[in-house]
């Protein structure tokens, strides 16, 4: 068991994921193709990558926050990356985790963000096409 103050690590392993993320976007090349942009999501549009806002509202929004760039670009990591924001918050903001969240999860999600972005894994499928086209 931990204690209430173990649960502040569950803000660092988020915001380890969050860097990881900012990092991936921005330089991840279908940032720079607006067509591409486009067919991924109406509202992605070039320089969204140097967003830093977690969240504008929901994917239904004129423009997209971190959270659901995260889930519109890289959904095979959009899970850990939700899931963690949600255990950051409920310790910052609510006084602990969310029922579905412990800080064993919390670090596992970090780290699993993690191992994606180190093993290349944090790129569009759009952006790899755009390199082989490049080659």
């Amino acid at each position: 068991m931990f204690k209430s103050s173990d649960q502040w690590a569950a803000v660092a392993a988020f915001y380890t994921s969050y860097h990881y993320l900012r990092a991936a976007l921005i330089a991840d090349p279908v940032f720079q193709d607006q067509k591409a942009l486009s067919l991924i999501h109406p509202a992605l549009k070039v320089g969204d990558q140097f967003e830093k806002k977690h969240s504008f509202g929901g994917l239904s929004k004129a423009q997209l926050g971190l959270i659901e760039m995260c889930i519109v670009v890289y959904p095979h990591v959009s899970r850990y990356y939700t899931l963690g924001h949600q255990a950051s918050c409920g310790v910052r903001y609510d006084g602990g985790f969310p029922r579905h969240v412990s800080l064993e999860k919390s670090m596992e999600y970090a780290e699993i963000f993690r191992q994606e972005y180190l093993a290349g894994n944090l790129v569009h499928t759009k952006s790899k096409a755009l390199k082989a086209a490049q080659s």
